[in-house]
């Protein structure tokens, strides 16, 4: 079962605000939204263009479910991941909804246009003009990242360099990506 703020005990000043607006849930929000929410919050190995979908269904059952849950759950979206722009955008795009209906339709569109025009400008930037292999070093896993270089290999020979990243192994994750996608 999950806690609301009517029963939960107060938790005093806590200067993490992922903390905090987990702590202040409120009334209105059903289960089902909250669990969503602190899924996305828990979530450590998920990249944005991962968890943009997720924020997204969470924001549209938010809606669903009124003002206040809606208030909530965009709050607590944006605070789930405080350094990926993209969940503190749709959080903006989805508490412009009463004013503007189709906000959070553009924003999920203009996202999924996102992927498709990165992998087409880093074509164009990083292909190596004279048949080289492009030499590529990084260090964490990124599902941007894996689409850019599988991309590229299809046209150039790519070679990667990338470190374990730990605590998570986020590079490791990225080199056996990338190694089934069969990039070097």
């Amino acid at each position: 079962m999950i806690a609301h703020s009517s029963d939960r005990p107060s938790t005093g000043n806590r200067p993490d605000r992922q903390a905090s607006t987990l702590s202040t849930i409120p009334t209105m929000a059903s289960d089902t939204l909250i669990e969503a929410v602190q899924g996305l919050a828990g979530d450590r190995r998920s990249g944005a263009s991962e968890l943009v979908p997720r924020a997204i269904a969470i924001l549209r059952a938010a809606i669903g479910e009124g003002p206040e849950a809606l208030s909530w759950a965009a709050s607590a979206v944006r605070d789930a991941q405080p350094s990926m722009a993209p969940l503190l955008n749709a959080s903006a795009a989805a508490l412009r909804v009463h004013v503007d209906p189709e906000a959070l339709d553009r924003f999920e569109q203009r996202w999924r246009r996102a992927g498709p025009a990165l992998r087409r400008v880093a074509a164009g930037a990083l292909a190596p003009a004279d048949g080289r292999a492009l030499h590529v070093t990084t260090w964490s896993y990124s599902a941007s990242v894996v689409d850019v270089l599988a991309g590229l290999a299809t046209s150039v020979h790519v070679r990667v360099a990338c470190g374990e990243g730990r605590p998570m192994l986020e590079g490791r994750r990225l080199a056996e990506t990338l190694a089934a996608q069969g990039v070097s």
